[in-house]
């Protein structure tokens, strides 16, 4: 019981101030603009299969550690 207020404490100390919003709101950015640009440039050029065959491995494989980085 006591893990589960040292939780709740820790995440409302994290949530009290505006830095976690823009963080969290810049990464959301960053992760949409990413889904659009690739999935635009897959329904563009449709490189001659399944549009979504390859999209959700490039997408969540080869970037997924640049995000991470970034957090």
């Amino acid at each position: 019981m006591k893990t589960l207020a040292l939780i709740r404490k820790e995440l409302a100390s994290y949530f009290a101030g505006p830095l976690v919003y823009v963080v969290v709101g810049a990464f959301l950015l960053a992760t949409g603009y990413r889904f659009y640009t690739t999935l635009n440039s897959y329904v563009t050029f449709g490189f001659g299969m399944n549009i979504l065959e390859h999209f959700w491995e490039d997408f969540f494989v080869n970037h997924i550690g640049f995000y991470l980085l970034i957090v």
